[in-house]
């Protein structure tokens, strides 16, 4: 949401970038711990965590009912949309 609301702050910051950079850094921690087994959850919640952000990008599109009964930040919506 704050993406959209604010593109001139982020236009020069990837967050795809640093968030595939953090995957890949995680998933080598994980390797060196013996945790490997772990993997599979965290990468099936980053990408939940990374579908959030594009419908955040995207929450106008959603309409103003959707994205209150979707967001975790029912107040947000209390002014925007």
């Amino acid at each position: 949401m704050n993406q959209a609301d604010h593109p001139e702050i982020y236009k020069k910051l990837s967050s795809e970038k640093e968030g595939t950079r953090y995957v890949k850094y995680i998933i080598k921690r994980l390797g060196k711990q013996g945790r490997l087994l772990k993997t599979p959850y965290f990468i099936l919640s980053c990408g939940v965590r990374y579908l959030g952000v594009i419908m955040g990008r995207n929450y106008k599109v959603l309409g103003k009912k959707r994205a209150i009964k979707i967001t975790g930040n029912r107040n947000y919506f209390s002014n925007a949309v």
